[in-house]
């Protein structure tokens, strides 16, 4: 009898934990980019340091890619890293970093 009700606990309790472990939401990691220079108008040819810091609140930053004119530059490392981007075209030019967590949930900085 003791065996029977035990078991049965048992059972009981592994399906609490299995529907825990299901309806556990994965939080996208934070990613923040900032540069050296502000100024609206650089040299072409100037280049510009770039430091990002990605955080994940359940887990951990896998990857971070940064890209660069719309074209990636590859994986800069993981959640902190200063990198030095490549010279400036003459126009536009944009930068944005994408972090990549343990779950591959994603999250963009600000361009």
């Amino acid at each position: 009898m003791k065996v029977t009700i035990l078991k049965k606990l048992l059972a009981v309790l592994t399906l609490l934990v299995t529907a825990q472990i299901i309806n556990a939401q994965n939080q996208p990691p934070t990613i923040t980019l900032t540069g050296n220079n502000t100024d609206t108008y650089m040299d072409v040819g100037a280049s510009v340091l770039l430091t990002f810091n990605a955080t994940d609140p359940d887990g951990t930053v896998q990857r971070v890619d940064l890209i660069y004119n719309g074209v990636s530059q590859g994986n800069q490392g993981t959640a902190q890293n200063t990198t030095v981007a490549a010279p400036i075209n003459i126009g536009i030019n944009e930068f944005y970093a994408i972090a990549y967590d343990n779950l591959n949930a994603s999250a963009t900085s600000a361009i």
